[in-house]
């Protein structure tokens, strides 16, 4: 008798996400956390922060910035969250490192408008480690 797996719940969806080291692979599993689940319709599934935020990390490291951009997009989506300022400066980050502060830019802009009414002054180090990027380029 074959037994039906269980869902994945967003905590274990985080954990597994953590331990894949390839970016295009955890991509795959985080778009599609449950491929067995076609059998009944099911409610969406409903991320967490960490797991974007591991998504993110993974996919930003490894200069995948479409891919990283589509999942800030779906993030954006998400009515249950509010991410957290650390996401966007990371993500300034990752542009900065590729030494990509063209792209950075409307990337940020999309996320600032998103969630412009719950951000703090603790923006400014973030704006401040992009600026330093273009100095970097000369």
């Amino acid at each position: 008798m074959i037994k039906a797996s269980k869902s994945i719940s967003p905590f274990r969806l985080s954990s597994l996400l953590r331990n894949q080291k390839d970016p295009a692979l955890a991509l795959q599993l985080f778009q599609n956390p449950n491929p067995d689940s076609n059998a009944q319709p099911q409610k969406p599934f409903r991320y967490s922060l960490i797991s974007y935020d591991i998504i993110i990390s993974k996919l930003g490291r490894a200069k995948m910035f479409d891919q990283m951009e589509q999942i800030l997009g779906q993030m954006k989506q998400e009515t249950h969250l509010s991410p957290p300022e650390i996401i966007f400066c990371n993500v300034m980050s990752y542009y900065g490192r590729a030494r990509l502060p063209d792209r950075a830019l409307p990337c940020l802009m999309k996320c600032l408008l998103s969630v412009a009414s719950g951000l703090s002054n603790h923006s400014i180090p973030c704006w401040m480690l992009f600026s330093n990027v273009g100095k970097l380029r000369r």
